[in-house]
């Protein structure tokens, strides 16, 4: 069975290039490009998810605690560029983060290596 991935971002580029590279590495991947449809989405059965910390209609933590009260165990980390330190603070608090700038290739090996 093919891991199934939330991934959220506004960026339509973003999440074509995210779409593509996570596809490639063996994922199916569910997109968002805002918080209202991401909290649409049903996280049951979801391997994890990698959220944006800046969206357009809310904030990725605001997301992955959206997503946690539907399904608490569910792995959560962020991609971004975010650079306000509360937000990275509040971030750690609910999973890895990695930066878009340079740490893709991690993020992507976090969620290969989800159980």
């Amino acid at each position: 069975m093919v891991p199934r991935v939330l991934y959220v971002d506004d960026s339509p580029l973003a999440r074509a290039a995210a779409r593509r590279l996570l596809v490639a590495r063996g994922f199916e991947v569910v997109v968002a490009g805002s918080a209202a449809e991401a909290q649409a989405i049903d996280p049951a059965p979801l391997r994890g998810a990698l959220l944006d910390l800046e969206v357009g209609d809310d904030s990725g933590t605001a997301i992955a605690e959206a997503l946690r009260t539907a399904r608490p165990e569910l792995p959560v980390a962020f991609l971004t560029s975010a650079e306000e330190a509360s937000l990275l603070e509040r971030a750690r608090g609910l999973g890895p983060v990695f930066s878009k700038a340079n740490e893709t290739d991690r993020a992507v090996a976090w969620l290969s290596d989800l159980p």
